[in-house]
């Protein structure tokens, strides 16, 4: 059963509050304008995860008004043992759609996630990226946490530049054939390794006017 009664930290308040206004402004008119307003927004982001914040809440809009307010969730989860809890926002089917951590009792993005840059959780606890810039460009990346739990880095990655098909691990890329980056796309699923129970944002009893 769903705790809704979940203690959430004081630094994941107004993430929260935001999720909960992007989610339930979905198919209104006046989603566009509290977009534009920045209403939305979370601050101070750097350029790159202002973009993927945007990019995140634009997808939700325009990909996802065929589900319910009850569809969209969050997990707070320390996966990374630091003794930090990590805050995901996610639907109910855990398609991730971003990451929090905190620094300095603040909120601070690691990273978001849309259709063109796809976020799942491994039960290694690692988090799994696909990122597609075009059809022959694109790139499987499985990241974990820095050492101060502050950003995601690469552990290793497979994909496709260009028409050309490679693989990078421990910082050496090489050029592989097609049926090497197949066995690779076999060998990492798309899909969640871990399966937590979410609390719909559509219970959360935070101050949300």
């Amino acid at each position: 059963m769903v705790n809704y009664q979940v203690y959430i930290p004081q630094a994941y308040i107004e993430v929260l509050q935001k999720y909960y206004m992007i989610t339930n402004n979905r198919t209104l008119y006046s989603f566009e304008e509290k977009y534009n307003n920045g209403e939305f927004d979370i601050k101070p982001l750097t350029p790159e995860l202002e973009y993927k914040w945007k990019a995140m809440i634009v997808d939700i809009n325009n990909n996802h008004n065929n589900l319910s307010h009850n569809s969209f969730g969050y997990i707070l989860k320390d996966i990374n043992c630091d003794f930090v809890e990590e805050l995901f926002l996610v639907r109910n089917d855990h398609t991730l759609l971003a990451v929090f951590t905190m620094l300095d009792n603040k909120p601070l993005l690691l990273d978001a996630f849309w259709s063109k840059n796809k976020g799942f959780i491994l039960d290694t606890n690692e988090i799994y990226v696909l990122t597609t810039s075009g059809a022959q460009d694109f790139e499987y990346a499985i990241k974990k946490f820095n050492v101060s739990g502050t950003s995601f880095v690469t552990e290793r990655s497979f994909g496709c530049k260009h028409g050309i098909f490679y693989q990078n691990a421990n910082n050496q890329e090489r050029i592989i054939s097609v049926d090497e980056f197949e066995s690779l796309v076999a060998l990492h699923p798309l899909k969640n390794g871990t399966e937590w129970n979410e609390n719909p944002i559509s219970q959360y009893r935070g101050n949300t006017d």
